[in-house]
């Protein structure tokens, strides 16, 4: 039998190779060390991910919802009453045939029409009596829009307005081409106070769509306005009518909570918008490098770093405390609202969280939240086209533009001349100059 020394004399590389284990299983804290340290390895991905969201509070949402969503209005005060009504009555065209047609304008005045608008018109003469009426209502709350719908919902409302706006505006041509400019200001006037209702309560989609609309109508009030035939006191009562319609002024607050139902839903959908930025920016990345890969890998890279990142979680949380922070912002009187806070380097803008901001939005910082944003492309992408205040000078200086418009055709026609001054118009045709949207009046 061989002994124990002649196996080492025999194979002397062997015991070569098991020094290092015997010198390393002699100490028992050599051995305890190796061990946490395997242990740090397996477990630091664990733990860094976990710790993603550390700093991060889930205040969940940042407003009460079942209250939101429960608000209603008299049906005898809300134009969508009607307009849902005159929605079920309409017979809209294909016009996903139509317009690929040569030679079709869907703006065209009543002279320039195809038939079958002129067609639509008449066939839809009871519905858009009922789009007229709701018209003339003070308010407007859509059950189904914003706060509550879906995007398709959304834009079925949308193509109904867009339909009924374009009928508006054909028959109020109609109407002029036969000399009628009072009866055409009628329906210019329909077109307008619906362009109002549709963004009054509504999400930003829906402001967007509205000021959208408005912009063919100014242009029809301009040259109907500028028209020798109408008459020096129609104008003065489509003043009037304009000026009134300064009152129908969406709330910011309302606007901002409508979105953010909205806007919160799609954190579970497949489209997250800042899902797609992230794989477009993938693709051009790997694509600028010489890589190939298809979409499917392209997808499953994607998958991979958002749960790293812990998306779609990350975004929502950092998206429930940028509404709680706009939200008490646009919540405090006007008087008393605060100065942006100046360490906030994005491209959006924070406020000091108030004692009426959510207790655990409180914790975090201005600067705190920015940094939040900057880290999560979902909550980004999210909040994009959120700006409110771009709207809000949108819609004011379309407005104003319309107010000074025919206060200016009345000056003209009182004194043969061009006004000196948007002030001139001031007492004899406005009481005042209407705001342009950032708080002035010049």
């Amino acid at each position: 039998m061989a002994t124990t020394s002649g196996l080492r004399q025999s194979f002397p590389t062997l015991r070569l190779l098991a020094a290092p284990f015997r010198w390393f299983f002699r100490s028992r804290r050599r051995v305890m060390a190796a061990l946490a340290i395997l242990l740090g390895l397996f477990a630091t991905p664990f733990i860094w991910w976990t710790v993603q969201l550390a700093g991060l509070p889930d205040i969940g949402d940042p407003f009460d919802v079942a209250e939101f969503r429960a608000m209603t209005i008299p049906d005898e005060r809300n134009a969508y009453v009607l307009y849902r009504r005159a929605a079920e009555r309409l017979r809209p065209l294909d016009l996903s045939a139509w317009s690929r047609l040569p030679g079709r304008k869907l703006n065209a005045r009543w002279s320039e029409a195809d038939p079958l608008l002129r067609k639509s018109v008449e066939e839809n003469r009871a519905a858009l009596e009922l789009f007229r009426q709701g018209s003339e209502r003070p308010d407007s709350l859509e059950p189904q829009a914003g706060a509550t719908a879906g995007a398709a919902t959304v834009l079925d409302i949308y193509q109904a307005m867009r339909w009924f706006q374009t009928l508006s505006l054909l028959e109020a041509s109609r109407l002029e081409d036969q000399d009628d400019m009072a009866g055409a200001w009628v329906w210019y006037r329909t077109a307008l106070r619906a362009t109002r209702h549709m963004g009054l309560r509504g999400s930003v989609s829906m402001r967007w769509f509205g000021s959208m609309l408005g912009v063919p109508v100014y242009r029809r009030i301009e040259k109907w306005a500028a028209d020798p035939r109408t008459a020096r006191e129609v104008i003065r009562l489509a003043l009037n009518d304009v000026v009134a319609c300064g009152a129908l002024v969406p709330s910011e607050s309302y606007t901002l909570k409508a979105e953010y139902l909205t806007m919160e839903r799609w954190f579970e959908g497949p489209f997250v918008p800042g899902r797609q930025v992230i794989s477009e920016t993938l693709k051009v990345w790997l694509k600028s490098r010489g890589y190939q890969l298809d979409s499917d890998r392209i997808r499953s890279m994607v998958d991979a770093w958002r749960k790293w990142r812990r998306e779609p979680e990350r975004g929502r949380r950092v998206l429930r405390l940028v509404v709680a922070n706009w939200l008490a912002y646009l919540d405090t009187p006007p008087d008393h609202r605060p100065a942006p806070d100046p360490d906030v380097v994005g491209p959006q803008v924070f406020y000091a969280f108030g004692p009426e901001a959510p207790a655990m939005a409180r914790v975090v910082s201005p600067k705190a939240l920015d940094r939040w944003l900057q880290s999560s492309p979902y909550a980004q992408a999210v909040i994009a086209g959120w700006n409110l205040n771009t709207i809000r000078v949108r819609e004011r200086a379309n407005h104003r533009a319309l107010v000074i418009l025919l206060a200016t055709e009345l000056y003209r026609r009182d004194h043969k001349s061009e006004p000196p001054s948007e002030e001139a118009l001031v007492g004899p045709y406005l009481k005042e100059l209407p705001d342009d949207g950032l708080g002035n009046s010049p």
